[in-house]
């Protein structure tokens, strides 16, 4: 994943769920699936 926004100094791993759009939240639910994340 690229860091689409520079202006925090946070990891990508610091999203916050709660803020994406629903697609990107469809998306993300579709890689944590593919890593057995969720089930």
């Amino acid at each position: 994943m690229s860091a689409e926004s520079g202006e925090s100094g946070e990891s990508n791993d610091a999203i916050d769920y709660n803020e994406l759009p629903p697609e990107k939240r469809r998306e993300l639910c579709g890689i944590l699936e593919n890593f057995g994340v969720l089930r």
